[in-house]
């Protein structure tokens, strides 16, 4: 995860970043790539960065995570070692269809009832007004003397008149909730949309799709890919994942901290030697054992700089 979020902190700089630009009111040409860079981060904060962290978050299957976080890393910056990622994407975008297909249904039942609720509480409206109308002639026609009959009927139009609007209500409450878990279901289907073009291209994609982002050739005896985020975008300079990162750092330090304190042993037996006496004949052997040591000191260099250093 903590590479996750060392993306997306890279792309949250990029936008901030492109916006203090565009703040500035940049000439027309660079105010247009700028937005265009824009449009680019803010799609893979979307539909890239955050669509794998809810995958990773909501998935029960750790196979599944790792291979969410392998295909992350891979799009960015492709490895040789890493190149069955191709194969989750497949497997990813099958994934995206079919929670395309099962929003679908509900997202037009949604909406067939909206229009259902929507045309009840209109015509209770409608209902509402004609009654008021009524009340108010038959009140009208009937004076401050109004007979038993007048009543009756200036009674029962009131009751129908809150009948009315309790429908009114009632419907307009029912197309309101429908209408939020309509946006709910958009707001997911516009996610898995997203994605969907991101993995196979689109219209609405301002990035190309992750299927041609990446050439894999197998014709070799060794896999070779190249392409990914950062060679597409050299601007982007998205952090890469390096595999066993940790192991080779902690290594790292581990046989640099060995080298340095024999380094210390070495020049402190030095020191103490040329403060101790003069180099005369009776010390060639201690000024030779500690010739030998500064050589094998110099042999764990000699295999630590090509190996740690260099590469």
């Amino acid at each position: 995860m903590y590479y996750l979020q060392a993306v997306r902190q890279r792309l949250q700089d990029h936008r901030a970043s492109l916006e203090k630009e565009l703040a500035a009111k940049p000439a027309k040409q660079k105010a247009e790539v700028l937005r265009q860079r824009l449009d680019i981060v803010d799609y893979l904060l979307s539909h890239y960065v955050a669509w794998t962290e809810r995958q990773i978050a909501q998935s029960d299957d750790a196979a599944w995570r790792f291979a969410q976080f392998d295909m992350f890393a891979f799009y960015i910056y492709p490895l040789a070692r890493n190149a069955a990622a191709t194969s989750y994407l497949e497997e990813d975008l099958r994934i995206v269809k079919e929670e395309l297909q099962k929003l679908a249904a509900p997202m037009a039942k949604l909406q067939s009832e909206i229009e259902k609720q929507k045309q009840g509480a209109d015509a209770a409206g409608a209902r509402v007004e004609a009654l008021q109308k009524q009340i108010e002639e038959a009140k009208k026609k009937a004076g401050d003397n109004p007979s038993d009959e007048q009543k009756a009927v200036i009674t029962k139009l009131e009751e129908e008149l809150a009948a009315a609007a309790k429908q009114q209500t009632e419907a307009t409450a029912a197309m309101k909730k429908a209408s939020t878990e309509l946006q709910g279901l958009q707001v997911q289907h516009k996610a898995a949309e997203g994605r969907r073009q991101l993995i196979e291209g689109g219209s609405d994609s301002p990035v190309p799709s992750l299927k041609s982002l990446v050439e894999v050739d197998n014709s070799g005896p060794h896999v070779k890919v190249h392409g990914g985020l950062n060679e597409h975008f050299p601007w982007l300079k998205l952090p890469i994942h390096i595999p066993s990162g940790n192991m080779w750092a902690s290594t790292y330090f581990l046989l640099t901290g060995f080298h340095a304190m024999h380094v210390a042993v070495g020049l402190l037996v030095f020191i103490i030697v040329l403060l101790t006496g003069p180099l005369n004949r009776s010390r060639a052997n201690v000024v030779e054992n500690i010739g030998l040591y500064w050589h094998f000191v110099d042999l764990v260099w000699i295999f630590l700089f090509p190996l740690l250093y260099l590469f």
